[in-house]
């Protein structure tokens, strides 16, 4: 499949949710060498989404958080050449392992090394949102509006979001409330709905990859935190990319987004005061 058929998106990401909840209420689950969970529903839902998407010989390629360690270098060139579907089977893992909600399926449509569609579907909630035609539609599957995304401006009372690795070893300081729920794009989405005014992050290919053209589409402002613009365009100055590198795959920084300049300008003032609170 190389091409973005959102009916057909859509239908594979209803089935990717009957596996999810087929073993919710208790996910077989292993341990990978990075500590984080994978579960059957993890690896069931990357092989059932890879027998539409990992077809080489159609020019079609699968990127998968659970399946990429075991592509070669020819597999992966090939794939930033032509088509490739970026996907990660559950984000927010631990939570789903854990049976709390807020986790879904991604899907991001990468054509060329550019990603230019995405969707991102919550099985508990039968909730998806997914790009058409520069546009973005929400609600249940089969019955999707467009929507235009609430841009919000910022507010001391407004949510940021960050990582667990930002609440756990860097830390932010800001006046605002924060969230650090265990998943991407469950707050990336909610941005689009106004409920988050900012999320941060140094996140892999993967955990964005769905939410990233949603979120260009809705006008957001994405950035490194050094201030380089974030494109759809998957390239090694803005990803570890580099076969055998620790972090290949992850942003080369946190990734930061935002609505309205003045909460990015919180933002990197947070930022930088923790750094410096560090080093002291």
């Amino acid at each position: 499949m190389n091409t973005w058929d959102r009916t057909h998106v859509e239908r594979l990401l209803v089935e990717c949710g009957r596996v999810a909840l087929r073993y919710y209420e208790n996910p077989p689950t292993e341990y990978k060498r990075d500590r984080s969970p994978v579960t059957k529903a993890d690896r069931e839902i990357e092989e059932l989404l890879g027998e539409s998407f990992d077809r080489p010989s159609e020019g079609s390629y699968l990127i998968g958080e659970e399946t990429v360690e075991k592509r070669d270098g020819s597999y992966i060139d090939a794939a930033f050449g032509a088509t490739a579907w970026v996907v990660d089977p559950i984000d927010g893992t631990a939570l789903y392992a854990n049976h709390l909600p807020c986790w879904g399926v991604s899907v991001g449509f990468m054509e060329r090394g550019t990603l230019t569609e995405g969707a991102i579907y919550f099985p508990l909630d039968d909730e998806l949102f997914i790009t058409e035609g520069g546009a973005v539609l929400h609600g249940k599957p089969g019955s999707l509006a467009r929507i235009e995304a609430v841009r919000r401006p910022y507010s001391h009372g407004g949510i940021i979001a960050i990582t667990q690795e930002i609440a756990r070893y860097e830390g932010i300081e800001v006046a605002n409330p924060v969230y650090a729920g265990g998943s991407a794009v469950y707050p990336l989405t909610q941005l689009l709905l106004g409920r988050f005014i900012a999320y941060i992050g140094q996140l892999n290919l993967w955990d964005v990859a769905g939410c990233l053209p949603l979120l260009r589409n809705g006008g957001f402002d994405l950035r490194l935190e050094d201030g380089t613009a974030v494109t759809g365009v998957v390239d090694a100055a803005t990803y570890f990319l580099s076969p055998g590198d620790a972090k290949r795959w992850k942003y080369r920084s946190n990734l930061i987004c935002t609505a309205a300049p003045e909460t990015l300008t919180c933002v990197m003032d947070g930022l930088r005061a923790a750094t410096a609170r560090r080093k002291r």
